[in-house]
């Protein structure tokens, strides 16, 4: 496997989380994976982005490849919305308790950004998509999460992790993976 890393700045908070991402990964069957890039960017886009690709099926050789990529001049602290699990007001015909205190309740917090109200069966099913605001205090900390959410792309994919293969489930991930880096970088 390779690794490309490649900022325009650089400190010691980088190197830090680089080699805690690949200590971490070490644990992991990553024969599979070609290459990880963490790369810092200086688009018109702020934050953090990345993609997991998963190997063509027409070429047997390619492997999973992930980019991970920060935006060099993001300003901390940084918010951003991760997805949640929806809020269901009903399931198959069945009205699910609570679910419209819930949501006035979210709606009323700067904690949560509620979404799209969906329907379907004709209305037997019906949900409001939710995302929860996430505060990130450091550039490392960008590295570690975009990271982690890639990675668990590959790891659920692989079957080496219990996290579903879907952005919810891989946001979930995401946050584990950053609470555990936060936690280690608290103990330095």
């Amino acid at each position: 496997m390779d690794w490309r890393i490649k900022f325009r700045i650089n400190n010691d908070e980088i190197e830090a989380v680089i080699k805690y991402c690949q200590d971490w990964l070490q644990k992991y069957d990553t024969r599979k994976l070609d290459k990880i890039s963490i790369v810092g960017s200086k688009s018109s886009t702020t934050g953090f982005w990345g993609k997991c690709c998963y190997p063509a099926k027409r070429n047997k050789k390619s492997g999973y490849n992930i980019t991970c990529t920060v935006h060099e001049d993001t300003k901390f602290p940084h918010r951003r919305v991760q997805r949640r699990s929806p809020l269901y007001f009903k399931k198959n015909g069945v009205v699910c308790e609570g679910a419209e205190e819930q949501y006035v309740a979210m709606g009323h917090s700067d904690h949560w950004k509620l979404g799209e109200h969906w329907s379907v069966n004709g209305g037997e099913t019906t949900w409001v998509r939710v995302y929860e605001y996430i505060t990130y205090y450091s550039f490392d900390e960008c590295i570690a999460s975009i990271f982690g959410h890639e990675i668990g792309h590959f790891l659920s994919r692989t079957k080496q992790i219990k996290y579903p293969n879907t952005e919810i489930g891989i946001d979930k991930f995401e946050d584990d993976f950053l609470n555990e880096y936060r936690k280690w970088k608290s103990q330095q």
